[in-house]
């Protein structure tokens, strides 16, 4: 079992060599317990992983000690969380680890809290490692509270485009995605603010400046306030010769409004690009904009679109 756990790469097959375990679970207490007290053998890890996935509370213990050894850590500590959340201050000193993996751990343990440390969360957001920051996006619940916001805002002000984008797509978080019947309603409900007639249209007439910053400026607050009107002028952004964080904006902007005739330029985009941010933000809009959550493969979405796409229709599409 851990033999075929430890060469299982792919998701998929990880996942059923774990299901299969599972019938069985008592009967790797003690293999697994003789196997910790080897902790220089190579399925120690793999090990480590079934224990927490089986929640094994008798081996709880020793994933503990085990933590207590470097190369073991970030294995140990996952797979003692599973069993038993870790108290909340060990989880915020994990959240500002100094190792990238530990931090990426972290964030999946604090994904499965009923009450997230979100503004350690958010503050990741920024991290300098493209993978924890992305990490830390997806690892935000789906309606983030209200009293998150100026921890996004101050995020927004980041000289470094690609925080300030993850930042505005941690914000659309506050105003719900879809129609719930749940939501509150009236003053209450997280709507998005209007913008007044004069304000927008000096928006969208800075849409064509000349200069980038006017121009990224100018789509971050109109993407902050989703209204759809200048969607065809951001897609031609989008398809422009343009900077990849004008185009990062523009991702954000349509995936908001849910601005249908911009799937097949985004599809492009996340073809063309060798920028990953701008792939993760037309990925992103793709899946808010069509409701399909296929991987990031852009042959996947160009097969979608050729054979279903281009017909189908979505659901709040504007």
């Amino acid at each position: 079992m851990l033999l075929q756990l430890r060469n299982a790469w792919r998701t998929a097959d990880r996942q059923h060599v774990l299901d299969a375990a599972w019938p069985h679970a008592d009967r790797y207490i003690e293999p697994l317990r003789e196997l910790f007290d080897r902790p220089e053998h190579s399925l120690v890890i793999p090990g480590l992983e079934l224990a927490g996935y089986l929640k094994l509370r008798d081996l709880l213990p020793d994933m503990l000690r085990l933590a207590t050894r470097p190369e073991l850590r970030v294995a140990a500590l996952s797979a003692a969380d599973l069993v038993e959340p870790l108290p909340e201050g060990q989880l915020l000193e994990l959240l500002t680890d100094d190792d990238r993996e530990m931090l990426v751990a972290a964030l999946a343990m604090a994904s499965r809290r009923e009450d997230p440390p979100l503004h350690a969360m958010i503050d990741l957001l920024a991290h300098e490692s493209s993978r924890v920051a992305t990490e830390a996006l997806a690892s935000l619940p789906a309606r983030l509270p209200e009293d998150c916001r100026l921890a996004l805002d101050l995020l927004t002000a980041n000289a470094r485009p690609e925080v300030a984008t993850r930042a505005w797509q941690a914000l659309l978080r506050l105003a719900p995605v879809d129609s719930d019947p749940d939501a509150p309603s009236g003053e209450e409900a997280n709507t998005v603010r209007v913008l007044d007639p004069g304000t927008h249209a000096t928006l969208l007439a800075q849409l064509g400046a000349i200069d980038d910053e006017t121009r990224l400026a100018a789509l971050e607050k109109l993407s902050a306030h989703g209204e759809p009107e200048g969607s065809e002028q951001v897609t031609m952004l989008l398809e422009g010769n343009n900077s990849d964080a004008i185009k990062k904006q523009a991702c954000v902007f349509l995936g908001r409004v849910q601005h249908r005739e911009a799937v097949r330029p985004l599809i492009d985009v996340l073809r063309d690009s060798t920028d990953a941010g701008l792939r993760a933000n037309a990925h992103w809009s793709l899946q808010r904009i069509t409701g399909q959550k296929l991987h990031q493969d852009p042959e996947l979405w160009n097969t979608w679109w050729t054979q279903a796409g281009q017909s189908s229709a979505t659901p709040g599409q504007r």
